[in-house]
C-alpha cells in the first residue's frame, strides 16, 4: 500500500514538473524570439531581378566573358617581351626605356584595381568593365602606330590601368551569380584564365614579330580587347545590386 501511494505520488510530482517547463518555455524569450521573422545577411538581401537565379546558360556566359577579360592582363604584361629587341631598334629606344616600358605596366596595374573596385561598388560593374577595356583597346592602338618610346610608354601605363579592372571585379561578379557553396569551382575556372596569358603571351608575340613585326602584337591586343568590349555590351548583364553592396549602403549613410 505504502509503496503504491509513493508511485502515485512520484507520477503527480512528475506531471506538474513538466507543466512548469512548459510555462516557462511558452514564455521564455527564445520562444519569443523564434517567432519573430529571420533576418538575412547584406549577402542575401531581397534584390529585384536576383542573379542567383539566373539559368545555368547565362551565368556561364557570364564566366566566359570575365574569363577571356581576365586575359587580358596576363597577355599584355608578357606578349611584349619577344619584340623587345625590335622596338628599341625602330623607336632608337635605350634598354633602360624598355625596362621603364614594362615597370611602367606593372605598377600602373597593381595600383588601379581599388580604383575600380571602388567604383564597381556604387556604379555597377558592366560600366567599369566596358569603359576599363575600351581604355586598354584605345592604349593598344596609339602604342601600335607610336613613333616614339615617350609615347609608347604613356599608352602602356593606359593599358594598364584598363586591363586591370578585372583584377578588381571578376571575383566580385561571380560572387554576385554564385552561392558560397558553388564558387570554388567556378573561382578555380575563373582563376585559370589570368594564368594562361603569361604562358601564352610569349609565344603568341614570337609568332608576331616574327612573321610580321612588334606593331601586329599590339593589333593583336587591340582586336582581343574589341570583342571584350563586345561581349560586355551585348552579353552582359549587369550582376550589381546595390541592396548587396556595403559600400554603397555606407555611402547613403554618410550622405
Amino acid at each position: 500500500m505504502t509503496e503504491s501511494q509513493h508511485t502515485i505520488l512520484t507520477l503527480a510530482e512528475i506531471q506538474s514538473v513538466e507543466l512548469q517547463d512548459a510555462h516557462l518555455q511558452k514564455h521564455s524569450p527564445s520562444s519569443e524570439l523564434s517567432n519573430e521573422p529571420i533576418k538575412l545577411d547584406i549577402e542575401h538581401a531581397a534584390v529585384e531581378d536576383d542573379p542567383r537565379l539566373w539559368s545555368n546558360a547565362r551565368k556561364n556566359i557570364i564566366l566566359l566573358i570575365i574569363s577571356g577579360a581576365a586575359m587580358i592582363s596576363g597577355l599584355a604584361s608578357n606578349i611584349q617581351n619577344p619584340a623587345n629587341a625590335q622596338i628599341e631598334q625602330q623607336l632608337h629606344a635605350s634598354s633602360e626605356d624598355i625596362s621603364l616600358s614594362l615597370s611602367m605596366f606593372i605598377i600602373v596595374q597593381g595600383n588601379f584595381p581599388l580604383i575600380w573596385s571602388a567604383i564597381s561598388e556604387i556604379k555597377g560593374r558592366k560600366p567599369v568593365y566596358i569603359v576599363s577595356i575600351a581604355l586598354f583597346t584605345l592604349g593598344s592602338a596609339i602604342v601600335a602606330v607610336s613613333r616614339s618610346i615617350g609615347l609608347m610608354i604613356g599608352m602602356r601605363s593606359l593599358q594598364a590601368a584598363g586591363s586591370s579592372a578585372i583584377f578588381g571585379i571578376g571575383a566580385a561578379t561571380l560572387a554576385d551569380i554564385y552561392e558560397p557553396h558553388q564558387r570554388g569551382t567556378m573561382m578555380g575556372v575563373y582563376y585559370s584564365a589570368p594564368l594562361l596569358g603569361p604562358s601564352l603571351g610569349p609565344i603568341i608575340g614570337g609568332a608576331l614579330t616574327q612573321g610580321l613585326s612588334w606593331r601586329a602584337i599590339f593589333w593583336f591586343l587591340v582586336i582581343w580587347g574589341g570583342l571584350v568590349v563586345l561581349a560586355f555590351l551585348f552579353l552582359f548583364k549587369d550582376t550589381f545590386r546595390k541592396e548587396r553592396s556595403v559600400t554603397y549602403q555606407n555611402v547613403l549613410k554618410r550622405r
